[in-house]
């Protein structure tokens, strides 16, 4: 059984323990839509450890993942890839756990047509990965979440966590604190609740098997708040990085520039820079700050600093030589 070691804020229900049983079928019918990212790695990883891998179809891009996983080939840009989870001679999919990768702007519209279609064939749960400031109806995502509960009206879950760990040991941040020993942002002396993505596949995995289906939004905080001048000290550490890291802070222009240069190749590039830019500017508000007090906010317990502490001792922040 996969333990889910979080808290939640009092005034919402506290239940979050009963598993659904384990699935007597040989067909998969769990479909883990982006099995190979960082939260979605973590999900497969508690079905491994509760030994129900049998019960998972996971899709990849590119490279697939190990071969003791049944999995698909899946690209929300490509469609005709929409049709093998539909495969009833291969695969019995009830429920789906969706994750978009950060390249889509307009979200529903490539979407829908896969959602429409898995509500015809009679799936039964939608589990999706939003976040904190994705607001229902607003793209990107957003709009997703809209439609799942207002438009498909079946068991469901939205997960909103805050910015996760990975923002540091992966993009945006890592080549910069790796190369220029420094983060770039928008965010002023905002503060984060920053999370760990196994506090979030934690809660993902009861939403998909648990008998009982939230039908709501679960917001999901890290235990502590954090400013990226403190993760900044934090990174400077002698136990961590040993080299002093600075938050440099950009003016929402600037931030906005640099975010349209990242996506440069992307057609939405103008669109994702806008959203991303106003995000930094709500961060700096105290967006994400807020969730952390919202009564029914799911609390991780991982820790940045354990987290930042084996990740230097990996050598994510090494300069190449």
């Amino acid at each position: 059984m996969v333990t889910l070691a979080i808290g939640i804020r009092s005034g919402s229900a506290s239940s979050l323990s009963s598993f659904r049983a384990s699935s007597t079928m040989s067909k998969p019918s769990i479909l883990i839509i982006g099995a190979t990212g960082n939260v979605g790695s973590a999900l497969v990883k508690l079905f491994d450890q509760a030994g129900k891998t049998e019960d998972i179809l996971l899709t990849y891009l590119g490279h697939p993942p190990d071969k003791k996983y049944k999995s698909i080939e899946f690209d929300w840009g490509t469609p005709s890839t929409f049709d093998a989870p539909f495969d009833t001679t291969k695969y019995a999919i009830t429920t789906v756990f969706i994750l978009f990768p950060m390249g889509f702007f307009d979200t529903l519209k490539v979407s829908e047509p896969f959602l429409e279609r898995a509500n015809k064939a009679g799936w039964k749960r939608f589990v999706l990965l939003s976040g904190t400031l994705r607001d229902k109806g607003t793209k990107p995502i957003g709009d997703v979440h809209e439609y799942i509960v207002d438009t498909i009206k079946k068991e469901y879950s939205i997960l909103r966590p805050t910015g996760h760990f990975t923002l540091f040991s992966d993009q945006p941040f890592r080549d910069n604190i790796r190369d220029y020993n420094h983060l770039r942002s928008a965010i002023k002396d905002g503060r984060i609740p920053l999370v760990h993505v196994d506090d979030v596949a934690d809660v993902a995995y009861h939403a998909l098997t648990d008998a009982q289906s939230p039908n709501k939004e679960q917001p999901i905080v890290g235990p502590e708040l954090f400013s990226l001048d403190d993760v900044a000290a934090l990174l400077s550490r002698s136990d961590i990085i040993d080299r002093e890291i600075s938050h440099i802070r950009l003016t929402s222009q600037q931030s906005f520039n640099m975010l349209k240069n990242a996506y440069r190749n992307n057609p939405e590039a103008e669109k994702l820079a806008d959203y991303w830019s106003k995000a930094d500017a709500r961060d700096a508000m105290g967006a994400q700050e807020a969730f952390f007090f919202k009564e029914g906010t799911i609390i991780g317990t991982r820790r940045l600093k354990a987290y930042l502490e084996d990740h230097a001792k990996a050598g994510a922040w090494t300069p190449a030589k």
